[in-house]
């Protein structure tokens, strides 16, 4: 690929953007699926077991069986964590900890990061950064990505995306 191929640089974009299209065709479809493929595994947890993650089917299944927490309710689950108990509430084991500043309550706290944790992170990047490439006009006619098909299919895709938050309740 050239970096003078509009073209293929737009296929490549549009592919990692996928995702985010799915999410603007049928919101409730995709948390559905995020929704079942975080409770695999938490499944494999004994917290995940605890709170039947393995029978849960729904959103509103699982606000009933995961009671909302605070990191003080975690506290000596995650140092039991970071002491070698991984199962206790990781399905992997996790390749570092991200550190809090503290500036809630003076004391930082330890989240876990894990492989998965980590992919999400960087494929969120990539959407948001491809994102930026697809819609920017500044961006857009600095790089060539203009034309009556790119407008017209971009454009779409961001009127569609609009539309569902201005008619599902955010």
């Amino acid at each position: 690929m050239s970096d003078k191929d509009p073209q293929a640089m737009t296929g490549m974009l549009t592919a990692i953007l996928q995702p985010w299209h799915d999410s603007v065709d049928d919101p409730a479809k995709v948390q559905q699926e995020v929704l079942h493929r975080l409770l695999k595994g938490y499944a494999q947890t004994d917290y995940g077991a605890q709170h039947g993650a393995a029978h849960i089917e729904t959103i509103a299944d699982y606000r009933r069986a995961f009671p909302v927490a605070t990191y003080e309710d975690y506290k000596p689950v995650i140092e039991r964590v970071m002491a070698g108990e991984v199962s206790l509430l990781l399905s992997e084991e996790p390749v570092g900890w991200a550190i809090t500043r503290g500036t809630t309550e003076g004391e930082s706290k330890f989240i876990p990061m894990t492989p998965t944790d980590l992919m999400m992170r960087i494929s969120a990047g990539l959407i948001s950064t491809s994102a930026t490439l697809l819609l920017s006009p500044v961006v857009r006619i600095t790089f060539g990505f203009v034309g009556e098909d790119w407008d017209c299919q971009n454009a779409d895709l961001w009127t569609r995306f609009l539309n569902s938050w201005t008619t599902d309740s955010h």
